[in-house]
Parts: structure tokens; C-alpha cells; sequence
């Protein structure tokens, strides 16, 4: 091989290795619904169960979320967070600052169980689709 050859062979070569090995590939996607219906925006993230290495996440829009090129480290179990909220239909006063006889629109979280008290696991893998999806439901009222 001539030495004018050289330089351009091992940028071809770093290239392809990078391609085939560097950089993020893992990808997680899935769907979120509450209560039988699609979350319309809200967040979900990933984290270690033990802390051990970075939390990512993304945005959940009209039911589904996609968080793609992700570094191979967050392979492994990771403990699912979902914070979102949806409108019942309800009005209710909306009380001070606002004037007497306004209304708001009632706004129902998701349960702490989906977020803050979550155990909800997943396993992440190199190589395959990552797809998780959940089926939230509110918090059932204590029976009397």
C-alpha cells in the first residue's frame, strides 16, 4: 500500500468500527396509557436500581415514547418512572387568587405506585427492539 493511501485507511477503519461498535445502541420505545387511554405528554425515565449509573428519559406524546442511540451502560435492569396526568372533565372552583366563580378543569395524576414509589423493572439489551408498554390505572378507593 502506498504511505499516500495509509492516512485514509486507518480514517476508514475507525469509521467502521464506530459504526459497528462506538457510540449508543440501545433504543427503548413503547406505549402509556391511563385509566384505557393514551397519555397525552408526560415524562418517563430509566434508572439503576441501585443508582450505579446515569438515569435517562424522554417525553411521552399522544401515547408513546421512543429514546433511541442510547450508550451501552444503561444496559442492565433499570426501574421505570412515569409522571403524567390527565383531565377528568370535571370542573371545580379554582379557588384564590382567582376571581369567585371561576372554574378549573380537575387534574388527575398518575398514582406515586408509577413514580416516586415505583418497582416496576425492565431489562434493556444491546442489539434487540427494547419495547416496554404500561398500563396505568389510578389508585383504587379504600373499601369501608
Amino acid at each position: 500500500m502506498s504511505t499516500r493511501r495509509q492516512p485514509y485507511f486507518g480514517v476508514i477503519l475507525t469509521l467502521l468500527l464506530c459504526v459497528t461498535g462506538c457510540g449508543g445502541n440501545i433504543a427503548v420505545e413503547g406505549n402509556v396509557t391511563f385509566k384505557g387511554e393514551p397519555v397525552k405528554e408526560g415524562a418517563i425515565s430509566f434508572e439503576a436500581p441501585d443508582g450505579s449509573s446515569p438515569t435517562f428519559g424522554g417525553r411521552i406524546e399522544n401515547g408513546s415514547y421512543k429514546i433511541l442511540d442510547l450508550p451501552a451502560q444503561v444496559e442492565g435492569q433499570r426501574v421505570v418512572r412515569i409522571t403524567a396526568s390527565r383531565k377528568t372533565g370535571r370542573l371545580l372552583p379554582a379557588g384564590s387568587p382567582f376571581p369567585p366563580g371561576t372554574m378549573t378543569e380537575e387534574v388527575e395524576p398518575v398514582p406515586a405506585r408509577y413514580n416516586q414509589k415505583s418497582t416496576t423493572i425492565v431489562e434493556l439489551r444491546k442489539g434487540v427492539l427494547n419495547r416496554f408498554d404500561f398500563t396505568l390505572e389510578s389508585d383504587s378507593p379504600a373499601k369501608p
